[in-house]
């Protein structure tokens, strides 16, 4: 009985089908699969980012119409032709950390200058313009320069590491502003010390988290014995700072005599926007600002733009801020206003170039994601 029920199962199935003259090899199809993978991967990174300069430039005409064109009008007027001052001023800002990215590539690979420079433009116009857009921004510098994707996310990464260093300078500095200010009122500015000091905390721990590999890995065991969700954001987590912190020990042990450069020139960074808000109040400011009250407009700003990066352009919030230290600084809120507005327009400057550059580059960007 068994032999006849495998009989019929053997004349149920087809005989194999014969290949036509017409027909591929087997090792041809399997390649014309992954061409026309790559094809649809190439059209949906394309799609994604038409899409996303579209958005990018929906909210650039919203941010403009929620400023208003007479508070534009308004701010250029009273900054008059120091606006160029303080374009000039900023552009030098993006050229140092593009020029840190420069030195995180590591030989024989180069990035030229006007590449990287182009590539930052872009990005941060996202960063600037839409929710979040660090997550799309980041990797967007990375897809525009004519290097490996990987390669130009992992120096990002690095840059950004040595960026992150140097704001715990600026912090320092801010915090001692606030004592050499007189005539400040030491209580208005005590919430923004609590997060200064709980921002430089949290640096100064993650440091020491992921000095050593043993310190790493004992950290790894006590998360995996853990369990629920919690356990598994933080096991995420730290495998993600592990990457990077490897990443960036990998460098320093490989190009020691980058280091010192490298955060020279995010130093250079923090020093030029400071410089900005002093050179910016020197224009609309009726008392001739003080050093120390620059360095602490500055630093509340980075907070801001750091606790309030879901909110493009920190509309509105950039603006309280500024009013309410300014206020503090016997500056007056309505110098704190201007101020905040200026910044918006420089951003929104730079975020033109930056999206124009997006839309010439487009076809490339998406090729060369593809590629990498």
């Amino acid at each position: 009985m068994i032999e006849g029920l495998l009989n019929r199962s053997a004349e149920a199935v087809p005989p194999p089908l014969a290949l036509d003259s017409g027909e591929l090899p087997r090792g041809a199809s399997k390649r014309r699969w992954r061409e026309g993978g790559a094809l649809a991967t190439s059209q949906l990174r394309r799609a994604l980012l038409v899409a996303t300069v579209v958005l990018a430039a929906a909210l650039f005409a919203q941010s403009i119409r929620t400023v208003g064109k007479a508070r534009i009008l308004d701010g250029v007027a009273r900054v008059g032709w120091g606006f160029a001052a303080i374009l000039l001023v900023s552009g030098a800002r993006e050229a140092a950390r593009t020029f840190a990215w420069m030195r995180t590539i590591e030989p024989p690979l180069r990035l030229r200058f006007f590449h990287a420079f182009r590539a930052r433009l872009a990005g941060e116009a996202l960063n600037t313009l839409l929710p979040m857009g660090m997550l799309v921004g980041e990797p967007l510098k990375a897809a525009q320069v004519r290097l490996p994707f990987r390669v130009a996310f992992g120096a990002l990464a690095v840059e950004f590491a040595f960026y992150c260093g140097s704001l715990v300078l600026l912090f320092g500095a801010g915090v001692v502003a606030v004592f050499a200010v007189g005539q400040a009122r030491l209580t208005g500015f005590m919430p923004g010390l609590v997060l200064m000091g709980v921002v430089a905390s949290a640096v100064t721990v993650g440091v020491a988290l992921i000095r050593t590999r043993r310190q790493r890995a004992i950290v790894a065991r006590r998360v995996a014995d853990s369990d629920g969700f919690l356990a598994s954001l933080v096991a995420r987590t730290s495998a993600g700072a592990k990457r990077v912190s490897d990443l960036l020990l990998g460098f320093a042990a490989r190009h020691p005599e980058d280091l010192g450069p490298i955060l020279a020139l995010e130093t250079i960074f923090q020093v030029l926007a400071v410089a900005e808000v002093y050179l910016t109040l020197m224009f609309i400011s009726p008392l001739r600002p003080t050093l120390a009250s620059a360095v602490l407009l500055e630093t509340i700003s980075r907070l801001i733009t750091m606790t309030f990066k879901v909110v493009p352009m920190r509309i509105g919030i950039d603006e309280a801020g500024a009013s309410l230290f300014a206020g503090g600084l016997n500056l007056g809120a309505a110098t704190g206003v201007t101020l905040a507005l200026v910044r918006k327009l420089r951003l929104l400057f730079w975020s033109a170039v930056g999206l124009l550059v997006l839309i010439r580059r487009s076809p490339d960007v998406s090729s060369v994601a593809v590629r990498s």
